[in-house]
């Protein structure tokens, strides 16, 4: 068969692959939860639990998962998963109760550990110095071989509740002067293919695409944020930042990068060192 033949047949299945995976009835919606405290998050993941589990919604998603934007986010997967208006209101924090931690004697790779319950989730949280020692540990995907800049913070956290977790890798990191973050994570058990995965934006602007030094091509979006600060006097002041993020989509894998107030050359050679599957 001539490969343009081959290309419209696909094109009419992904059609009417979508058109399916967008109307089979969901049993349930699955937020798992996420420590914030430490690092700035972007990513706010919502797995739809299929009723169904077929061939045929797997083939959709696959076909779903493009990046597209929205007012406040950029997403991928299912968009009948994405609502706007979800972004614009702020919702509580679940409470967190801590039951437990733990500092390594020296044999693990981890520097501490800890237990805590949110809502109907568990998370077991792992401190490390190196990102490269936390893939080592979870088996998860490394990215980089090595960070640019000065690591300060890498965070390993597996979530889970009855058949469904989450594990989540985040680093803080410094380069030229700024500061900027990666998350990657991975979800399991009783968690469909067709899933939405978005990164919020208060005002999103610049929209623009960037292909790496290896061919991987990035979309990319600033959100400019107000930071409210105190000045000597005590007096409150509003701080304007540029935050620069960006999704990652590794076959399973999902992941963002955020860069605060960093130079576009300073971005790019950031991404230049990923590592992932086209």
């Amino acid at each position: 068969m001539k490969k343009e033949l081959v290309e419209e047949a696909l094109t009419n299945i992904d059609d009417r692959y979508i058109e399916e995976a967008l109307t089979y009835k969901k049993s349930k919606i699955i937020n798992f939860p996420r420590t914030t405290s430490k690092l700035v998050k972007a990513a706010t993941v919502t797995l739809a639990v299929l009723a169904v589990g077929s061939a045929t919604v797997h083939a959709g998603a696959e076909v779903l998962k493009k990046i597209f934007y929205t007012e406040h986010t950029m997403s991928t997967g299912n968009p009948d998963y994405v609502r706007d208006e979800w972004f614009e209101t702020e919702t509580p924090e679940p409470e967190v109760e801590q039951i437990g931690g733990e500092i390594s004697d020296g044999t693990e790779k981890w520097i501490t550990k800890s237990t805590e319950i949110l809502g109907s989730y568990t998370n077991d949280i792992y401190i490390y110095s190196t990102y490269e020692d936390a893939v080592a540990d979870t088996g998860m995907k490394l990215w980089f071989d090595t960070l640019p800049g000065e690591v300060t913070d890498v965070t390993y956290t597996y979530a889970y509740c009855d058949n469904d977790y989450a594990k989540f890798i985040d680093v803080v990191a410094e380069y030229n002067g700024s500061e900027y973050y990666l998350t990657e994570e991975i979800w399991g058990g009783n968690v469909a293919d067709d899933v939405g995965y978005s990164l919020q934006f208060e005002n999103k602007q610049n929209e623009r695409v960037y292909t790496n030094a290896n061919g991987i091509v990035f979309n990319i979006a600033d959100d400019v944020v107000q930071d409210e600060q105190f000045d000597e006097n005590g007096e409150s002041v509003y701080v304007t930042r540029v935050r620069s993020t960006t999704m990652i989509l590794d076959g399973d894998y999902y992941g963002n990068m955020v860069f605060d107030d960093m130079s576009e050359d300073d971005i790019h050679y950031i991404l230049d060192q990923i590592k992932i599957g086209k």
